[in-house]
């Protein structure tokens, strides 16, 4: 968890302290019914964050997947570069998280398509779509989708500074 943040001095802070329940609770393994348990204490950390709310942006758009590649999509928001399909589809740590090194992430509402990145701190982001396929009350994991802009943004280096909302609004053309 970060541990610092800037405080403007005369100005309004919000700090706002981010719980990814998808990096701290997993289902519990060799057990018949759906029971959840809370990841190891070592990996608790990487899903908590801290932010100063009036320095950060957001990512938010709408998902056309008119091939219908899914029964769910998720978009993850990473920091330019990080991204590595191999050991964030494998998961990591005893706990098995897959998408650990992600920012955050955004389920794909069903009605509207939309999704929404919140409290991104400034910098570079490259968006990730994820299909899933339901399976007995769960999700698991079908492919990385490949996806374009619709106004031709480039979603491998989205730019985002405080206070700013980008919109990103994607076609799903297809699966990696």
């Amino acid at each position: 968890m970060k541990d610092a943040y800037e405080v403007f001095a005369g100005a309004g802070n919000e700090i706002v302290l981010d719980f990814d329940l998808r990096k701290t609770i997993r289902e519990e393994q060799g057990t018949m019914s759906s029971d959840f348990e809370f990841v190891s204490m070592s990996e608790i950390s990487g899903g908590i964050r801290t932010v100063n709310a009036e320095t950060t942006g957001m990512i938010n758009g709408t998902v056309n997947d008119s091939q219908n590649t899914s029964d769910k999509i998720i978009v993850y928001a990473y920091e330019k570069g990080s991204f590595d399909a191999e050991a964030e589809t494998r998961g990591s740590g005893e706990s098995e998280v897959t998408f650990a090194n992600a920012v955050t992430s955004s389920t794909v509402s069903g009605l509207t398509n939309s999704y929404s990145l919140n409290f991104l701190e400034e910098g570079e982001y490259e968006l990730v779509f994820v299909s899933y396929t339901e399976n007995q009350g769960s999700l698991d994991f079908n492919a990385l989708l490949e996806a374009e802009s619709s106004t031709g943004l480039n979603l491998g280096g989205i730019s985002v500074t405080g206070a700013l909302q980008v919109s990103a609004n994607v076609t799903i053309t297809g699966t990696k």
